[in-house]
């Protein structure tokens, strides 16, 4: 009886595939955001069309708010933007920005220099505008009187939400083929042809044991 119930309640092969795709699918739907604004970052910037292509890995985000594509696709295109420039994509972005101080004023109220870096990287992400009348509420209003704590602030949260590991490999080579097709990438190297090396006589083998086995 035990083992006919654990049957019944056994999930089949079918629903486990379907739960695996159900957890991969942000997982899938990030990539293609993140490929299509590299695509478009390409256009804009055809001159760093290789560089561009190879920023994938400076993209992923693990943050579940990141899962929403608006705030992704904004994160993903300021760094492409920085990369195009020749900038450093270390610091957080205004996306990574809106996130932590979504957390705190859920938390506590924002102060006024809070409320107006929130509304400036909220404008600085290209995030759809808060009001009907599709204006920023305010921001004038507090850059006016807080503007400069509103500067030190912004550079004190992108300092703090710098990742040191968003770097491209100083190192990167290509394999010459993007996406299936072979191209030209500045970044394609040919790998040299092993060296082969010259026979030797056998080397004679010691009559004391090495120094390592001697600790043994």
């Amino acid at each position: 009886m035990a083992a006919q119930a654990l049957e019944k309640h056994a999930p089949t092969a079918a629903q486990i595939f379907a739960d695996l795709t159900a957890e991969c699918a942000p997982i899938f739907d990030q990539i293609g955001w993140a490929e299509d604004e590299i695509a478009a970052a390409q256009r804009r910037h055809r001159g760093a069309a290789d560089q561009l292509w190879h920023c994938f890995v400076l993209l992923k985000h693990e943050h579940e708010l990141m899962r929403r594509e608006i705030l992704f696709r904004a994160h993903c295109r300021e760094i492409l933007e920085r990369v195009a420039a020749g900038h450093d994509t270390r610091d957080g972005t205004a996306a990574e920005v809106v996130v932590v101080l979504r957390a705190a004023c859920l938390a506590v109220p924002l102060t006024s220099t809070g409320a107006g870096l929130y509304l400036r990287m909220w404008r600085a992400a290209g995030l759809p505008p808060l009001d009907r009348d599709g204006h920023i509420a305010d921001q004038e209003h507090y850059e006016a009187l807080v503007g400069r704590q509103i500067d030190d602030l912004e550079a004190d949260l992108r300092h703090r939400l710098r990742r040191p590991d968003r770097v491209q490999d100083p190192d990167l080579t290509c394999c010459g083929v993007h996406n299936g097709t072979p191209v030209k990438c500045q970044y394609a190297t040919r790998r040299p042809a092993p060296a082969r090396r010259a026979p030797t006589a056998a080397e004679p083998r010691p009559s004391e044991p090495p120094e390592q086995l001697s600790l043994i």
